[in-house]
């Protein structure tokens, strides 16, 4: 451990706390160090530094390609190969006819698996969380028939580790460390989550005015997808080797991985097409994977001819980390109208200004409310019976008002099979304020509308 600062040093003193040594523990994270006492803590913020430890989310998936890519390579597995001949009972469904998915379409994502297939996952760290989130899928209905187009869904590499595990017999995490991370001399790159790391950075979430401490739920059925930890130092090493800087005895996979052979099929919308965890452009040599797990955002990008890469990674997963993902992209592709795919991203920033015209109107009509109870009580406004027209106006309100709590608590339901556990997991905590504000306004409007038709002078 480092020396502590200064001001760790005073808190330490007996002239600060009039206790003996043995009361006080200094705890060292990558982003702080916290001194527990019977009574306190106290937590003084450092800096991030080269080996602070982040959740690499999606772009986990390049190295999980690279797993795939060894088996093959020892005769394992062939890309060709389906599911269902490691897990016979593994079915998908596209428009009533059974399916199955290969290797290589999985790799692709070209599997035609709906992308809402991550409210799939659950809540787990057990050792069989890989197999659970794959029976979890097992008859779920494709979107598109299997190789027809790219349509990311995060659940492929999570079915691509579990066969990696099938196949290895070791568990998905240890099998990484052994023949990938090592062999690659990522030294602090790991696969999961370690409870109580002290150089993992403590992940955030947006709030309405500040970032929030956020521990999001152990989820080790999407390690595969979104869970392989680095830092800066390993990062760049990891770059090197994909640009072919450094040297490893895993070089001819890498190359491999490079290869799309049979070039998998475009996005139907965005002009991208993906392969071994990376995703490729129509023009530009630049190939790059952004990634986004509640908490945590990072970012990836290399270009092997100009020999120029980068990392981007962050304790925070908000709409600004995803602009400068697409300000970095913009510079080295030119591609200035590079589209943001992460829909958590849209809640984010719109929840955000729908919370602050919601709160203003709220505050508006609520001291309107406030007036017309007061006018009542002074013996201003007096109760008329209202008319018929009036009790069909409340009603017709009522009735709008209804219908719309319902087309919005529906939503996710309406996305394809979206809950709004798992909405509320990746989007922002503004996202809740959003609702709770929309379902306030709508019953302090059809109050005022009762007390402005019944009271009127």
């Amino acid at each position: 451990m480092s020396e502590p600062p200064d001001l760790a040093q005073a808190l330490l003193s007996p002239d600060c706390y009039p206790g003996t040594p043995s009361d006080i523990k200094l705890v060292q994270t990558s982003t702080s160090y916290v001194f527990l006492t019977g009574d306190f803590a106290y937590k003084i913020k450092k800096p991030v530094d080269p080996g602070t430890l982040f959740e690499l989310a999606s772009c986990s998936k390049s190295f999980t390609a690279l797993g795939i890519l060894k088996l093959l390579d020892e005769g394992g597995l062939v890309l060709d190969q389906g599911i269902s001949s490691f897990f016979p009972w593994f079915h998908v469904f596209y428009k009533g006819k059974k399916y199955d998915i290969s290797i290589r379409q999985l790799l692709n994502h070209t599997s035609g698996i709906p992308w809402q297939t991550i409210a799939a996952l659950k809540e787990s760290n057990e050792k069989e969380a890989l197999l659970e989130t794959l029976e979890n899928i097992s008859g779920v209905k494709l979107n598109l028939p299997p190789g027809e187009l790219f349509e990311y869904a995060t659940v492929n590499y999570d079915i691509l580790g579990a066969i990696i595990e099938k196949v290895s017999g070791e568990s998905f995490e240890d099998y990484m460390k052994k023949h990938i991370f090592t062999p690659l001399e990522l030294m602090d790159t790991y696969a999961g989550q370690r409870a109580g790391d002290p150089n993992k950075a403590s992940g955030y979430k947006t709030g309405l005015f500040l970032p929030v401490l956020f521990e999001s739920p152990v989820f080790r059925g999407n390690n595969p997808s979104a869970y392989i930890n680095s830092n800066a130092a390993d990062m760049s090493h990891w770059l090197k080797i994909q640009m072919g800087l450094i040297k490893t005895p895993l070089d001819h996979l890498i190359k491999k991985s490079r290869n799309l052979g049979k070039k998998p099929p475009y996005s139907r919308w965005y002009g991208i097409r993906y392969n071994m965890g990376w995703i490729h452009g129509r023009k530009s040599e630049f190939i790059f994977h952004p990634g986004s797990n509640p908490n945590y955002f990072a970012f990836l990008g290399l270009d092997r001819n100009r020999k120029v890469g980068f990392a981007l990674m962050a304790n925070s997963n908000s709409y600004m980390t995803g602009a400068i993902f697409k300000y970095i992209v913009s510079r080295f592709t030119g591609r200035r109208g590079f589209r943001n795919q992460f829909t958590h991203f849209v809640f984010d920033r719109y929840s955000g200004i729908i919370s602050f015209f919601l709160a203003i109107y709220l505050g508006f009509i609520s001291g309107k409310l406030i007036s017309f109870i007061r006018d009542i009580f002074k013996g201003v406004r007096h109760f008329l019976p209202p008319s018929d027209e009036h009790f069909l106006l409340v009603a017709m309100t009522l009735i709008f008002s209804l219908a719309l709590v319902v087309f919005v608590l529906t939503f996710p339901w309406r996305t394809g099979g979206l809950t709004w556990k798992t909405v509320f997991l990746w989007a922002s905590r503004r996202l809740p304020a959003a609702l709770i504000l929309f379902v306030l306004s709508l019953i302090i409007s059809n109050a005022f509308l009762v007390f402005h038709l019944f009271f009127p002078m």
